[in-house]
């Protein structure tokens, strides 16, 4: 299991708080499950951290909830769906079914599309026209597979399996689970330095 986050400038320094202190407080903070979507390409000067399964299982009673959906994408517009627009809240799905349609959906942090349109659980918990929309969409951010940690959780040293940081934070940010990289290539080039 892989769950990963594109992380900015405050992400960044609580991370480096996590590696260095053991563990922070996470509060309303979103996470995909598997590899992100890098395309079309990211803004230059991000980070990028892989978890471990052990995150999901410490945090589970902090989950608020799963999504197969970018929740955020299709309330504020920048996916334009009218179904999935009209369905916002039963997208939210319990955090234990969403790990289920997840770990059928995903093979080594790579989602698998046809896995999702053949998932009974999925078409149970969202009905067919839904999964439909979700499945025929060209966009990949309807397909993001995000849950979201409430006030609460902790992001521990030991739920991070690797990083990839800006050069720039090579002076304050030391350990060996970062990999640094030059930011003008942007997160695209992170994740292949850092993946599996």
């Amino acid at each position: 299991m892989v769950i990963s986050k594109i992380i900015y400038y405050q992400g960044i320094l609580k991370l480096i708080g996590a590696l260095q202190n053991g563990e922070v407080l996470l509060s309303g903070e979103y996470f995909n499950f598997g590899y992100p979507i890098i395309s079309p390409c990211t803004l230059r000067g991000n980070g990028l951290v892989l978890l471990n399964r052990r995150f999901y299982e410490d945090n589970c009673e902090n989950i608020e909830y799963g999504s197969v959906v970018d929740i955020g994408g299709v309330k504020f517009g920048h996916i334009d769906n009218n179904l999935l627009k009209n369905n916002l809240e039963k997208l939210k799905i319990d955090p234990s079914r969403f790990l289920q349609i997840a770990e059928h959906c995903f093979d080594r942090g790579v989602q698998k599309v046809k896995r999702l349109a053949q998932s009974q659980l999925l078409i149970e918990t969202y009905g067919e026209f839904i999964v439909f929309a979700i499945v025929s969409s060209d966009d990949p951010h309807v397909r993001i597979f995000e849950k979201k940690v409430s006030n609460g959780a902790k992001l521990k040293s030991s739920h991070i399996d690797r990083v990839a940081l800006p050069i720039g934070y090579k002076k304050i940010a030391k350990h060996k689970k970062i990999t640094f990289y030059n930011p003008k290539y942007g997160v695209e080039h992170a994740l292949k330095l850092i993946a599996c």
